[in-house]
């Protein structure tokens, strides 16, 4: 009896290239920074390696491809956001 080793092959989804990882520093359409910004919707959900939930966040007033992952503690603001996407995928990760 031979034995073969097994491999398995995940496909995963990317993003858009170029789309800004979470911390980094994200410029409007009229090229200003600001401190805080406005949640228009929670796209997608993941958990890190660590275990700690993220969600993918599209800014408002920002395009798809300002889109970052964040951390649940950046999105204290976001409760609507966030309680929205839960509804609608309640088994999102």
């Amino acid at each position: 009896m031979n034995i073969l080793p097994l491999i398995v092959v995940i496909q995963t989804k990317s993003y858009p290239e170029g789309a800004p990882k979470a911390g980094e520093i994200v410029y409007g359409e009229d090229g200003a920074t600001r401190d805080e910004y406005e949640v228009e919707e929670v796209v997608r959900s993941r958990m890190d390696p660590e275990g700690h939930r993220e969600y993918l966040v599209k800014w408002k007033g920002y395009t798809t491809k300002n889109n970052t992952w964040e951390p649940e503690e950046n999105l204290a603001n976001a409760w609507d956001a966030i309680t929205r996407f839960d509804e609608k995928f309640p088994n999102a990760a």
